[in-house]
C-alpha cells in the first residue's frame, strides 16, 4: 500500500504543479476513508475538460501510456492508463461531466485528507447527489 500511496502523492503533486485538481477514487480512497480493500493501481479523477487532456498528459512526464494514442483515447472515452516512472499503474479519468462536479461538491470542496496529504473525493450519498 505504501508504493500506491507515494504513487499517488507523486501524481497528485505534478497534477497540483499544472493547476490540475485530483481525487483519490476507487480502491485507495476507500482505505483513506477507513474501508481498505486490496489493490495494485491508483484510481485519479482529475478535474480537466477533454479539450485540455493535452495540458493533462503534459502534467505528467516520465509517465509511461498504456495505450496507443493516449491524447486520442483520453478525448474520447474520458480515461487514459499510464504507468507512473516507479512502475505503478495509474488510472486517470476525467470529471468533465457536471455529475462529477456536482458528487464532488464543485471545484475546490475536495476534501484533503490531513493523515496521508491527498485529496480524496468526499463521500456522499448517492440521495444527496441528485
Amino acid at each position: 500500500m505504501n508504493s500506491l500511496v507515494g504513487a499517488l502523492e507523486r501524481a497528485q503533486r505534478a497534477l497540483t504543479a499544472s493547476g490540475i485538481q485530483s481525487a483519490a477514487i476507487g480502491a485507495l480512497a476507500l482505505s483513506i476513508w477507513g474501508r481498505a480493500r486490496a489493490t495494485s493501481d491508483v484510481d485519479l479523477k482529475v478535474l480537466v475538460a477533454r479539450d485540455r487532456a493535452a495540458d493533462l498528459l503534459a502534467a505528467l512526464p516520465g509517465y509511461t501510456p498504456l495505450v496507443e494514442e493516449p491524447l486520442q483515447v483520453i478525448q474520447r472515452l474520458g480515461f487514459v492508463f499510464l504507468r507512473d516512472p516507479q512502475g505503478v499503474r495509474i488510472d486517470l479519468l476525467l470529471a468533465d461531466a457536471g455529475f462529477d462536479e456536482g458528487a464532488s461538491g464543485g471545484p475546490g470542496k475536495w476534501r484533503f485528507c490531513l493523515d496521508i496529504g491527498q485529496w480524496s473525493a468526499r463521500p456522499r450519498t448517492w440521495s444527496s447527489t441528485s
